[in-house]
This record gives C-alpha cells, structure tokens and sequence, in this order.
C-alpha cells in the first residue's frame, strides 16, 4: 500500500470515528448543525492568508523582482511557449 494511500485511510477512519463518536452523543441536529457551522467560521482563511491570491502581473524580470522586495512576495514566472491545448511543448 502507498504511503500516501495509507494516510488518506487513516484520515478518513479517524474522521468518520469522530463523527461517530460525535453524532451519538445525546445531542439534537439543530446543535451538530450550529456545532459544523462554529468549525467553518474558526478555520475559515483570513484576509493576511488570502493576500497572495491577489498577483501582481508585470511584463518584465526586472519590475517583478522589484515589486517582490517591495512586497516581500515571490515571483512566479509564467512561460507560454508550446501548445496550450494539449499541454507538450
């Protein structure tokens, strides 16, 4: 068995443990639903962790490393050579 695949086992059957353990607690659906609800809101991602979605598109290396020690964010280089369609080159 890959590692990978194990560990996505494992996850999925600690998971379900925990839904088990808690869906049969004396509990009403309004209360898992409110509970469900409190855990999106706590791990939503804040605006700091959404920041690096906003790119900063420039034409040429020389304005883009400037801009990312201005920023203290990384470059990503984009290249278009080769066939987009079919992904070779």
């Amino acid at each position: 068995m890959r590692p990978a695949f194990a560990l996505l086992v494992l996850a999925n059957v600690v998971l379900l443990g925990c839904l088990y353990a808690y869906t049969h607690r004396e509990r009403d659906f309004a209360t898992l639903c409110a509970y469900v609800d409190e855990q999106i809101d706590r791990h939503r991602c804040t605006e700091h962790e959404t920041s690096t979605r906003k790119i900063g598109w420039v034409d040429d290396l020389d304005t883009a490393f400037a801009f990312a020690r201005k920023t203290g964010r990384p470059v990503f280089i984009l290249n278009g050579d080769g066939d987009i369609c079919t992904g070779r080159l």
